[in-house]
């Protein structure tokens, strides 16, 4: 009965292999990002090996549903280290940039990342699991903000100071006479009864 019992919970196991254990756990700085249509998110995060041997780092497999979006996965291909030994952790670094169009809907697009690699400088094996990390695109209209319209007192306060102004301008204005020598008088109007 103990033989029966190993070998059914073997069986269990080994059918259970749509679901791998991560070698490579990938963590994202900011998961969903948000944008606008026209703009570009850049994904950043770090990389950490959860096995027991040293792993080389060949490349990058990257999924995302949406018209409109395009990504670029440069940054990866740059910027990750070429082996990752046992524990480590790297710094945290660019994975790839998302750029939606203008004419990109309003809404959430979902995508997959993986990080390729294996023992050696040409393998190309899924590190990062099955089902691979998740990330989500969230595309909204963005609205200007409005600037504000001065209340309507200050712009009738604005209104009376300048008629005063302008009345006052008025009555202190002076008149200029030059006679024959080329002498400036000042000369006030006459007042008004």
């Amino acid at each position: 009965m103990r033989i029966l019992r190993q070998l059914v919970l073997t069986c269990g196991l080994l059918l259970m292999g749509t679901v791998s254990r991560a070698q490579i756990l990938v963590t994202f700085d900011q998961n969903p990002i948000s944008m606008g249509p026209g703009d570009t998110a850049t994904f950043t995060g770090e990389l950490r090996n959860t096995g027991l041997t040293t792993l080389f780092l060949n490349g990058d497999s990257l999924n995302l549903a949406g018209s409109g979006l395009t990504f670029d996965d440069t940054p990866f291909l740059i910027n990750a280290p070429f082996t990752l030994a046992p524990g480590d952790v790297t710094a945290s670094f660019e994975f790839f940039t998302v750029t939606s169009d203008n004419l990109t809907p309003v809404g959430t697009y979902n995508g997959a990342f993986s990080v390729l690699g294996g023992l050696d400088g040409s393998a190309t094996n899924e590190l990062s699991g099955t089902p691979p990390p998740a990330f989500q695109v969230n595309v909204a209209n963005v609205v200007p903000s409005a600037v504000p319209e001065p209340g309507d007192i200050a712009l009738l306060s604005g209104l009376v100071m300048t008629g005063t102004g302008l009345l006052w301008k008025r009555r202190c204005r002076r008149k200029v006479r030059q006679d024959s020598d080329g002498k400036r008088e000042n000369i006030r109007p006459p007042h008004r009864r």
